[in-house]
């Protein structure tokens, strides 16, 4: 049996925190809870997770500031931002750090699982090709 996906939550917000947990209970997923940033970036350093779900606003470092210290210690995880924030320059800023998405809030039950699963999907396709050398034909 295959290990379940590693899947990091980034909230600050404890209500927020079991919501999203709730929504996405029924994919065969390990959810781990970090409260702020620091928290974040320690779990980072012990963990291999195959994605993350980033609150931007977060009490003692910006979610934008834990992305730009994953790029400078080299440990990328693909990342769904989850922000309030529906600004365009902020989701073209989290891009630039490595984000994959932008997910404004509230959302839906629907939105949240389908984009987990999609980007757990293109996290699997590109370990495989990896493995295999990405001989995959275009």
């Amino acid at each position: 049996m295959a290990a379940k996906s590693k899947v990091l939550l980034v909230e600050d917000t404890p209500s927020l925190s079991a919501l999203y947990k709730e929504y996405l209970r029924d994919l065969d997923i390990e959810l781990i809870h970090a409260a702020n940033g620091m928290s974040a970036l320690d779990l980072i350093n012990k963990h291999h997770f195959e994605l993350m779900l980033l609150d931007l606003n977060l009490p003692d470092i910006s979610g934008m500031q834990v992305l730009r210290k994953m790029v400078e210690g080299n440990r990328m995880i693909a990342t769904i931002i989850i922000s309030a924030n529906n600004a365009v320059e902020k989701a073209v800023e989290a891009m630039r750090y490595g984000a994959r998405d932008y997910i404004v809030k509230p959302f839906s039950r629907e939105r949240i699982s389908i984009t987990v699963k999609n980007m757990l999907l293109m996290v699997k396709l590109e370990a495989d090709s990896k493995k295999t050398g990405g001989t995959g034909n275009r």
